[in-house]
Order: structure tokens, then C-alpha cells, then sequence
């Protein structure tokens, strides 16, 4: 909880001292309070381009007030590395290869989770990285699909 302002970690830590729960499901609370307003905000933008920066930058709060800058360089890590793998594999395994890549690290993230904190009730980046890991292989099928599609081959049902 470092990385947030010391009035909210007065409050984070003072709720979290009264009633009895971890300072990081504190936080998970807060943030999804937060964001029932924030998601009728969301809903009155029609703009699509500035619907999609609203989206971008809410999620870039979220994952910061949840996780912290580690947290948000973990599902930059997930997503780049999928992206990644998608231009560089032979477009064959490139959607195979990027759900590889990104589940590898959702996997070795975990791991290291268990070495840290095994059995313990702690939030951490592996909950986002688990969204970010399936949202980048399903872009990663859906892009190989859509070229294939394109010129008119068969894709992968």
C-alpha cells in the first residue's frame, strides 16, 4: 500500500485495524465502490474514441490503486509479450504461441505467488494478469481468424 497517498492509507489502514480484514481487501472494496460511479460515467460517454481513453485510463487507476506499479507492469509484461509473439511466430502457431506466452507468465507469476505467499489470502497482480492472459490470447485467435477470413481460407473452430 506504499504507492498510495497517505490519506488513503490512513483510511485503508484504519478500516482495516477496525474491522479486522487485510488492508489489500480493504482496498479491492474501495476500488469497487469507486467504480459504480465511475461505470454510470462510462455508460453516458458516446464517443467511441473517447469512451475507449476513459476505458484505458480507468482500468490503468484500477490496477494501480489495486496492485501498485508492479502491478501494472506485470499486464504490460502479459499483454507485450502476447502481442509480441503474434508478429513473430509464423502465423500458423502465432494464436497458439501468444496463449502460451501469456499463460506461461500467468503461470510463472503464480508460482512465484506460491513461494511468497503459499496458503496465504493476500491480493495480488496474478488477479489481473489472469483477465489479461485471456483477453490477449483471445485477440491473439480472433486477429489469425480475421486475416484468414480475409482471404477466404479455413480458420480454426
Amino acid at each position: 500500500m506504499e504507492h498510495l497517498p497517505v490519506s488513503v492509507r490512513q483510511v485503508v489502514e484504519g478500516w482495516s485495524q477496525s474491522i479486522g480484514f487485510p488492508e489489500d481487501q480493504i482496498m479491492f472494496l474501495l476500488v469497487q465502490v469507486l467504480l459504480v460511479p465511475l461505470g454510470w460515467i462510462h455508460v453516458q460517454i458516446r464517443a467511441p474514441v473517447l469512451r475507449h481513453f476513459f476505458s484505458m485510463g480507468l482500468g490503468i487507476l484500477v490496477l494501480f490503486l489495486q496492485f501498485g506499479p508492479w502491478g501494472l507492469v506485470h499486464v504490460f509484461i502479459c499483454s507485450f509479450s502476447g502481442f509480441l509473439a503474434i508478429k513473430v511466430l509464423p502465423e500458423s502457431i502465432a494464436a497458439t504461441g501468444a496463449l502460451c506466452v501469456s499463460l506461461g507468465y500467468l503461470g510463472w507469476r503464480h508460482a512465484i505467488r506460491y513461494i511468497v505467499d503459499y496458503g496465504g489470502w493476500r491480493i495480488d497482480a496474478s488477479t489481473a494478469l489472469m483477465i489479461a492472459s485471456v483477453k490477449t490470447s483471445m485477440f491473439a485467435f480472433v486477429y489469425i481468424d480475421k486475416i484468414k477470413l480475409l482471404r477466404n481460407e479455413a480458420f480454426n473452430v
